[in-house]
C-alpha cells in the first residue's frame, strides 16, 4: 500500500511517494461496485471513491452502489472512505478490472486512543494549529500559502504526549483544503499526523482527492496554469519522473555524489620525489611537504557529477530501481538564464532499493528521504495531482 506520504527530519528532510499513473491515458473504462458495512452487510451511502491522488472521484448512492468513470488504463490506488470506516485503499489495474467491486468497510475505533496515552486536547487548535498548518499546508516563506486554506479545522484531534514530546493529529472527516491559488479543491483522507519535537521528526500521511475550482476569469485561470507550472517545474516529482525517463539534464536537473578518486597531488608527487633527494638539492621545506603528502591517503572522497545509469537500473519485469549511497546533491535550474541554482540532497534511509514509477511516486515511501529546497517546498499548498503535466507536453516527459 502506498500512500502520499510526506516524512521530515531534522532539518526538515522530506519523503514523498503516492500512486496514480498519469502517463497512462485516460480510457473510458469504468469500474462499478458497491459498499457495505462488514458488520451488519448493510449498505453504506455517501462513501467518497475515487483514485488516489488524481480528480478521479465519486460517491456510493443510497444502496451503496457506484460507478467510477475513466479509470486509468495501468495500475493505479482506488481509495473508498466514510465517516466512521476505516479507509479502505487497494491497487487496481485498469485493463484487469472485475464486473462489480465488491467492498466491505470495516467501523472505525478510536485508533489514536489505542497508541496514545493522552486524552485529545480540547484546545488543541489554538495551542497547536499554527504548528500543524506550517509542517502540512506550508510556512509562509512559500508563495501559495496565502492562497491556501483548510475549511474545516475542527475535525482535527489534537493528541499531546508529555512523555514522549511528540504531537499526533487525526481527524474525524476528510480535511477539506481550498487552494486558491493553484485552482483545486482537496478533499484530504489524513491517516497520520505525527511531530517529535526531540527529533524534530514530522510525518503526515493520507489520500488526497483534487477537484478544479471553476472560473470564467480568463486572467484568473492563466494565473493558475501558471502557478501550477511553477510548483512542478524543480519539484521531487519532477525529478523522479525525469530519472524514470533517463532525461534529468534536459529537465534542469544535475546530480553529484561523494564518490572515493585517487588523490592528485600524491600522484604528482610520486612522479616528482625521489627518496634520495637531500637539502643539499633541495630546501626543506619542500622537502617536507612532498612526504607530508605522501602520508596522505591515496584515495579522497570528492563529490562528482554523475547520470542517470549511475543510480538507476531496470530488472527483468521493465521496474527501475533506484539505488546509491552517501548522499546525492540535485540541483535545478530551470533554464539556461536562471543563475538561481535550487540545491536539495536526497539519502536513502536503511539503505534499501526504491522502485521508481512512471508519475514521480517511490517505493517504498519512508525510505528516501530529502532536504534542502524540498524541505520547504514539497506540502499541501504545492501539491498538485498526479495526472498533472505540463501544457507543451503529449506525454508526461518530452
Amino acid at each position: 500500500m502506498k500512500k502520499n506520504l510526506f516524512l521530515l527530519v531534522g532539518s526538515f528532510l522530506i519523503a514523498a511517494a503516492s500512486r496514480a499513473q498519469p502517463g497512462n491515458t485516460l480510457t473510458t473504462i469504468t469500474l462499478t461496485g458497491k459498499v457495505t458495512d462488514s458488520a451488519t452487510g448493510k449498505p453504506i451511502p455517501g462513501c467518497s471513491v475515487y483514485i488516489n491522488s488524481t480528480s478521479l472521484g465519486t460517491v456510493s448512492s443510497t444502496d451503496g452502489s457506484f460507478r467510477l468513470h475513466n479509470v486509468p488504463q495501468g495500475r493505479s490506488e482506488l481509495v473508498i472512505s466514510a465517516i466512521g470506516y476505516q479507509t479502505y485503499v487497494t491497487e487496481i489495474s485498469g485493463s484487469s478490472l472485475p464486473d462489480e467491486w465488491k467492498v466491505r468497510l470495516r467501523p472505525k475505533i478510536t485508533e489514536l486512543s489505542a497508541v496514545t496515552v493522552e486524552p485529545y486536547d480540547k484546545n488543541g487548535w489554538v495551542k497547536y494549529g499554527q504548528v500543524f498548518l506550517d509542517n502540512f499546508i506550508g510556512t509562509a516563506g512559500n508563495e501559495n500559502v496565502s492562497s491556501c486554506t483548510l475549511r474545516n479545522h475542527k475535525v482535527l484531534r489534537f493528541f499531546f504526549s508529555k512523555k514522549n514530546n511528540r504531537l499526533s493529529v487525526s481527524a474525524t472527516e476528510p480535511l477539506i483544503i481550498e487552494n486558491q491559488a493553484l485552482g483545486y479543491h482537496i478533499q484530504y483522507q489524513l491517516e497520520q499526523f505525527s511531530l517529535d519535537f526531540n527529533r524534530h521528526v514530522v510525518l503526515y500521511l493520507g489520500y488526497p482527492l483534487f477537484q478544479e475550482i471553476p472560473t470564467n476569469r480568463k486572467r484568473l485561470l492563466r494565473e493558475r496554469l501558471d502557478n501550477r507550472r511553477h510548483a512542478y517545474l524543480g519539484s521531487l516529482r519532477q525529478f523522479v519522473r525525469s530519472l524514470y525517463y533517463d532525461c534529468p539534464g534536459l529537465q534542469g536537473f544535475s546530480m553529484k555524489l561523494p564518490q572515493m578518486v585517487l588523490n592528485p597531488e600524491k600522484q604528482w608527487v610520486r612522479k616528482v620525489y625521489n627518496p634520495e633527494f637531500s637539502p643539499d638539492n633541495y630546501p626543506e621545506d619542500s622537502l617536507k611537504l612532498y612526504r607530508d603528502i605522501l602520508a596522505q591517503p591515496d584515495y579522497l572522497e570528492k563529490t562528482v557529477p554523475i547520470a542517470t545509469n549511475d543510480l538507476v537500473n531496470m530488472d527483468r519485469q521493465g521496474t527501475r530501481i533506484l539505488y546509491f549511497t552517501d548522499a546525492l546533491e540535485v540541483y535545478y535550474k530551470s533554464d539556461k538564464a536562471d543563475k538561481a541554482e535550487r540545491n536539495s540532497k536526497l539519502t536513502l534511509v536503511t539503505p534499501s532499493p526504491v522502485v521508481l514509477e512512471a508519475d514521480g511516486g517511490f517505493y517504498p515511501p519512508k525510505e528516501l528521504l530529502a532536504s534542502g529546497r524540498w524541505a520547504s517546498t514539497e506540502k499541501i499548498c504545492n501539491l498538485l495531482p498526479f495526472n498533472y503535466q505540463l501544457p507543451e507536453e503529449t506525454s508526461p516527459i518530452p
